[in-house]
């Protein structure tokens, strides 16, 4: 019980500090660079779908057939919620296109990030079922590495058409899903980890489908196309820089601090069979 109790108070304490400082960052200081900083956020789920989640999952033992069928499903129904809620809560502007909050885009930034979320608090439990200083290095790793992200989040959700107390409030929830994750870690710990893999691939299909609408907004909502195209390429680019170069690097960390300190490595089976193999490195 004592080690359940210290696996939730980790998880809600590292989200609930990264969801605080997230929100003066993205409310405050970032405020003015809306557009810019939605790029920038755009480029980041690119290059975390791309670069972490999805070879990740193929790591994991998923052959890419299956990886490939589960992102493009995943892509897929945030296309068909999407415009399924444009035709059910849309609504026409005299001589003007349809314009509509983005509900379905909304879903698809909450979905993804629930997805990792989740995954992040299995990590979490892993690292403290390991032992209680590693599992304290893999919550400031997952602390770290989430900081950025919930920037992004919170950007792209009022961007998306959420009032800030209503991002905010969202992010509240997803937070909870990492306390989830920790939960169900340690409550099912043979079973969850075949999971993982699906979840992080459902995540990824999920943040490609908003990166496309980010792009697709920016697009139809613009006048000078040429400078458009310079500045979402340009502040993308860094944001997938800034993924590549500080965050997955920190999720590695994370990973990487699951060893014992004589160097033995714990391996938990990905095929859900709850082995502990222990490798001498």
């Amino acid at each position: 019980m004592q080690l359940l109790l210290t696996i939730v108070a980790a998880n809600v304490a590292s989200r609930l500090l990264a969801l605080s400082l997230a929100s003066v960052l993205s409310f405050h200081w970032l405020s003015r660079y809306a557009g810019a900083v939605t790029c920038f956020a755009g480029g980041l789920l690119l290059a975390v779908s791309a670069g972490h989640l999805i070879p990740e999952a193929l790591h994991s033992g998923i052959d890419a057939a299956t990886a490939a069928i589960v992102v493009i499903a995943s892509f897929a129904s945030f296309v068909f919620l999407d415009r399924l809620l444009v035709v059910l809560c849309g609504h026409e502007h005299e001589g003007t296109a349809r314009s509509v909050t983005k509900p379905g885009r909304t879903w698809s930034i909450l979905v993804g990030a629930g997805c990792h979320n989740f995954v992040d608090g299995v990590l979490i439990a892993t690292a403290f079922i390991v032992d209680m200083h590693v599992g304290i290095l893999v919550t400031l790793a997952v602390f770290a590495h989430e900081l950025p992200q919930l920037v992004g989040h919170l950007v792209l959700l009022t961007r998306f058409g959420l009032t800030r107390v209503q991002a905010v409030l969202a992010c509240i929830g997803l937070a909870m899903m990492a306390v989830f994750g920790g939960v169900v870690g340690v409550v099912v710990f043979e079973g969850v980890h075949a999971l993982i893999p699906y979840a992080m691939l459902v995540s990824a299909g999920s943040f490609l489908f908003a990166v496309f609408s980010i792009v697709r907004y920016r697009f139809a909502h613009c006048v000078d196309k040429r400078g458009t195209l310079i500045k979402t390429v340009l502040f993308g680019l860094i944001g997938a820089a800034a993924a590549v170069f500080v965050l997955m690097p920190l999720h590695e960390s994370a990973h990487e601090t699951l060893h014992d300190p004589d160097g033995t490595h714990i391996h938990v089976d990905d095929h859900g069979d709850g082995a502990h193999d222990r490798d001498r490195h």
